[in-house]
């Protein structure tokens, strides 16, 4: 019984860690994601409130995405 209960804990434990890698490689995605956009905004001279639907439209995607990903 040792067995099994060793190997699902350690499935779990693998299940675990490889949410986790991945949920903090998607942040970081988004945050590199959002450094280029704005790094483009500024070189390309956007205004401000264009900055802003570029902002809000990339942060919707990035929900579909996740959505699509769950």
């Amino acid at each position: 019984m040792e067995g099994v209960t060793g190997q699902k804990a350690a499935a779990a434990k693998q299940f675990i860690e490889n949410h986790y890698k991945n949920y903090h490689q998607g942040l970081q995605d988004r945050k590199e994601r959002r450094w280029a956009l704005q790094r483009r905004a500024k070189v390309e001279q956007v205004s401000n409130e264009e900055q802003e639907r570029m902002l809000r439209n990339l942060e919707r995607r990035d929900r579909i995405y996740e959505i699509a990903e769950a």
